[in-house]
């Protein structure tokens, strides 16, 4: 067996303090935090976004739809607490308020489904999103509309925003 643990330091890695317990099972795939100081964790539990608002001490799934209970499967943030999430019901959500509330968006791209999208964020405020076939598309209106691009991926592959405005692509199995 193997044991697996969850910290946070808050002077640079000098001191840590293990968060471990604050899961039931603390497999944490992603983790990303908002400009308000919320923490999103995508965990093994459902394969959906956890949301703190305590800087870790305790978790809530991260629902989209509190009527329906829709967990989030992919999630981007913005500095201006704007969120697009992904539900694990295959639609598009739209936070402005560091995901207190939320907005159905009309899709407008095919085949994203919650188990294939992978939502992003650029310096700029546009938000992307793959497909399940891996085709990103493009909104710079909020979600509203969707612009296809040139990019592809498969499952084994990763987008990478950097701060200057480029766009990485990371893939295990192919060469592009």
């Amino acid at each position: 067996g193997y044991t697996e643990t969850f910290g946070k330091s808050i002077d640079g890695g000098q001191t840590w303090t293990d968060l471990t317990n604050t899961f039931s099972k603390p497999t944490v795939y992603t983790l990303k935090e908002s400009y308000n100081g919320s923490l999103y964790a995508q965990t093994c539990r459902n394969f959906s976004f956890e949301c703190s608002r305590d800087s870790g001490q305790t978790w809530a799934f991260l629902r989209v739809d509190s009527a329906l209970s829709v967990q989030v499967r992919s999630l981007a943030t913005r500095p201006d607490g704007v969120m697009l999430g992904a539900g694990a019901d295959g639609l598009l959500y739209r936070s402005v308020d560091y995901g207190l509330t939320w907005d159905t968006l009309p899709v407008g791209i095919p085949n994203v489904l919650p188990y294939g999208s992978d939502c992003y964020a650029d310096r700029n405020g546009a938000f992307y999103i793959s497909d399940f076939a891996g085709r990103m598309h493009r909104s710079v209106n909020d979600g509203e509309t969707w612009t296809p691009l040139g990019l592809w991926s498969d499952y084994t592959g990763e987008y990478i925003f950097h701060p200057n405005g480029d766009i990485y692509y990371l893939n295990s199995l192919s060469v592009i």
